[in-house]
């Protein structure tokens, strides 16, 4: 019985130890979009953002954009104007669906390495998370 409390014990510890990446400094790398995993989320140096204190730094199918962001209480979330390069690649229709996501989201929550932004209540798109490169925003998401 004394191992099985100090067993429990272990694994309560474990569970509180669960620490959470941080939404700015951290690159966060599209997974799902309104509920859809496709495969071209899976590309390397596509389908990013890193938020670094003033900015939003990101790339979609190859398109760089950029612009400001403002945090609120209760993980308010909202993008300002942003810029954006606009060659033509594969995957624009999602690129398109990608950019006005972080337009329309209006909160997040983070579990972990997993960041949920969230558009009126429902969950908008999924990410996974990865330590920011060091160095300014521009460099914080790979190059294609």
């Amino acid at each position: 019985m004394k191992k099985i409390f100090i067993a429990v014990l272990a694994l309560a510890a474990a569970a509180c130890s669960h620490t959470d990446l941080p939404l700015e400094n951290t690159q966060w790398k599209l997974v799902e979009l309104n509920g859809d995993a496709n495969p071209a989320f899976a590309e390397d140096g596509t389908f990013a953002f890193t938020l670094d204190g003033e900015t939003i730094n990101g790339v979609g199918a190859c398109n760089r954009f950029f612009g400001g962001y403002e945090l609120s209480e209760h993980n308010g979330f909202k993008t300002g104007m942003m810029g954006m390069t606009r060659m033509a690649c594969p995957n624009m229709d999602l690129e398109d669906a990608f950019v006005r996501m972080l337009d329309e989201a209006d909160s997040y929550s983070i579990d972990g390495d997993t960041l949920v932004l969230i558009t009126d209540g429902v969950e908008a798109a999924r990410f996974k998370g990865t330590a920011a490169a060091s160095g300014d925003g521009d460099n914080a998401v790979s190059e294609k």
